[in-house]
């Protein structure tokens, strides 16, 4: 087993990195292996322009009809009366340090079998999962901030500006990402006199999802 410690600079969270290696030997021709890791590293990038979203019920603003309800739109500072508050109420901006965190959980299983002096059996079962809470991507150029002081997103003094700092990312929204990865693998060993033969099979899968914040690009198409 071997414990790991870090720390980085830009984040005041401690990250752990876990290593256990683990040998059975079940009979005098079978053996069994054991890997695991685990590693939890700390984030440094901090997302200052994090807009807390909401659901919305299903309501009519123009007495035309029912618009149905909605997930997670951004929260209205004024609370949600009519259709004018999405254009005039200030969104609710709560900023998350050290956003991208990294979890990654390693297993791997291996099963030795000797069929004979000439022949083996390899079986292995791979694992990994992986978890990264935001992008490492500091923001560049000038950040608007929106001051506590404003009531209505149309008055000129609702924004201040400023500059980000080394580790600031402006996305509106927290971008994480997962994966998961497993790998099977089961191979045969046999030693001839004069050649070798190697017979393998196995199968891979892997799944993964990520959330990103495209308002820029949009902003950019829209122009």
């Amino acid at each position: 087993m071997n414990l790991t410690a870090t720390q980085v600079k830009g984040s005041e969270d401690v990250g752990d990195n876990v290593d256990v290696v683990l040998n059975i030997p079940i009979l005098s021709n079978i053996a069994y292996r054991f890997v695991s890791s685990k590693a939890d590293y700390p984030g440094v990038t901090d997302y200052v322009n994090v807009h807390e979203v909401s659901d919305l019920p299903a309501f009519d603003p123009y007495l035309l009809g029912v618009i149905d309800g909605s997930v997670g739109v951004p929260s209205l500072k004024n609370g949600f009366g009519t259709a004018l508050d999405f254009m005039t109420s200030p969104p609710v901006i709560n900023g998350v340090k050290d956003a991208d965190n990294v979890d990654v959980e390693f297993f791997r299983h291996k099963v030795l079998i000797e069929l004979s002096d000439n022949a083996e059996l390899l079986i292995t079962s791979t694992t990994q999962d992986d978890f990264v809470g935001g992008r490492r991507a500091p923001s560049t150029g000038v950040r608007y901030v929106l001051n506590d002081s404003c009531v209505d997103l149309l008055a000129t003094d609702c924004y201040s500006t400023s500059s980000y700092g080394s580790y600031d990312n402006g996305a509106v929204m927290l971008e994480p990402s997962e994966r998961e990865v497993s790998l099977t693998t089961v191979e045969l060993n046999l030693d001839g006199s004069s050649a070798d033969l190697e017979i393998s099979l196995s199968n891979y899968e892997r799944s993964s999802e990520s959330i990103t914040d495209n308002t820029g690009f949009l902003q950019m198409e829209a122009f």
